[in-house]
């Protein structure tokens, strides 16, 4: 039987900061398979590149412009 998992509103979602100061907001969680998050970075804000032994992300840029570089 497939796990359940619950879902939230984005207007409902608590919002944290990451290490790299985007604003964070969880918005689904399947324990130990996936999560699913919104990340805002304000204009000329920028993150780091990581590489993780065991996640993979996909990332959706919805607005303004920007570079991704992948890490392999």
């Amino acid at each position: 039987m497939p796990e359940r998992f619950a879902t939230m509103r984005l207007d409902q979602a608590s919002e944290v900061t990451a290490p790299d100061g985007a604003t964070v907001r969880p918005l689904c969680v399947l324990p130990g398979v996936a999560s699913f998050a919104q990340f805002v970075l304000e204009p000329g804000q920028a993150t780091t590149a990581v590489s993780h032994a065991s996640v993979e992300e996909i990332w959706y840029v919805i607005s303004g412009l920007g570079a991704v570089r992948w890490v392999v």
